[in-house]
């Protein structure tokens, strides 16, 4: 019963709000705007564009619950500026959790936290101070763009119905993988392929 309101609420028929009950929502007036009724119609029911999360199913009761747990035992260095790899205790979390689910030996020390996929590309090309940077192609263009802008250069690494092409790095200084879903075909990196990157990154 539960889910069937929340259904009718993300759809506009309820609103509910706490403290105060679930109400049929209001419809709007015949005075309303016209220029801006028509907007709201034609807007789209869902947005699949690229890059654009789903903000309505963030968990936000379960994120304030830890919030409030972690600030209550927080210790007055976590309000300083701190380490800028981020909290120790976040880095050791996940080093913990790539060692089990991912198989990756990664320590607390050589993790480093960013708001995003995009400031860690950001990152990396600032790293490489300008170097070439291997990206597959196709690929989300807004992507490119960060390299390009942070002074790197892209070099487009082909995708076929196995995943980026390992032979085609040319002289990039890092490759940027989408092993497990790559956009916009979909495929997953075939083993051979992932050993053949590894192999490369080893070598570098």
């Amino acid at each position: 019963m539960k889910s069937a309101y929340d259904q009718l609420v993300a759809e506009g028929y309820l609103t509910a709000r706490q403290g105060s009950g679930t109400e049929v929502a209001s419809l709007p007036s015949a005075s309303q705007d016209a220029p801006e009724a028509a907007s709201r119609a034609r807007a789209p029911r869902f947005d699949l564009r690229p890059g654009s999360p789903d903000v309505g199913t963030f968990p936000a009761a379960a994120w304030l619950r830890a919030l409030r747990r972690a600030i209550a035992t927080a210790p007055l260095l976590a309000y300083d500026y701190g380490d800028p790899r981020g909290r120790i205790e976040l880095r050791t979390a996940l080093s913990g959790y790539l060692g089990r689910a991912r198989g990756v030996i990664a320590p607390p020390e050589r993790i480093v936290i960013t708001s995003g996929y995009v400031q860690g590309l950001a990152l990396l090309t600032r790293v490489l101070d300008g170097g070439e940077i291997a990206m597959e192609d196709p690929g989300l263009g807004f992507h490119r763009e960060v390299v390009r802008r942070g002074g790197g250069t892209v070099v487009p690494v082909p995708v076929d119905e196995k995943g980026a092409r390992a032979g085609e790095l040319g002289d990039a200084r890092a490759v940027v993988l989408t092993p497990a879903h790559q956009y916009p075909t979909g495929v997953t990196l075939h083993p051979e392929r992932r050993r053949a990157f590894t192999d490369w990154a080893r070598a570098r």
